[in-house]
């Protein structure tokens, strides 16, 4: 029930939103990203706040919407686009927790 515009906004935040948490979960390879701290590398932060900066202005400013043919989302839009990113990229930590039980 929704439009082509609609889909490929969400489409596209969640692929921006997943190359963030994907950048988080590849700084290390066997502890858990809340070990190593989300705001030990301060590069990272930085890009991971102007990738957020750029996303919201793809969304809601009618200059870039029109070049990017992407559409405001809502509230409900962005809980969704969140939890297919964070579900998209979590088996990473799973796979971390699971490997960090064995011997």
């Amino acid at each position: 029930g929704r439009s082509l515009s609609e889909a490929q906004t969400m489409a596209f935040a969640t692929w921006m939103i997943c190359h963030v948490l994907l950048a988080l979960n590849m700084r290390t390879d066997k502890e858990a990203v809340a070990s190593v701290g989300f705001f030990s590398n301060k590069a990272l932060v930085l890009w991971g706040l102007v990738a957020g900066l750029s996303l919201v202005a793809a969304v809601y400013l009618p200059s870039i919407q029109g070049a990017l043919k992407t559409t405001e989302l809502t509230a409900p839009d962005w809980g969704l686009v969140i939890l297919a990113s964070a579900v998209a990229t979590f088996w990473m930590e799973l796979k971390r927790v699971i490997l960090r039980g064995r011997p």
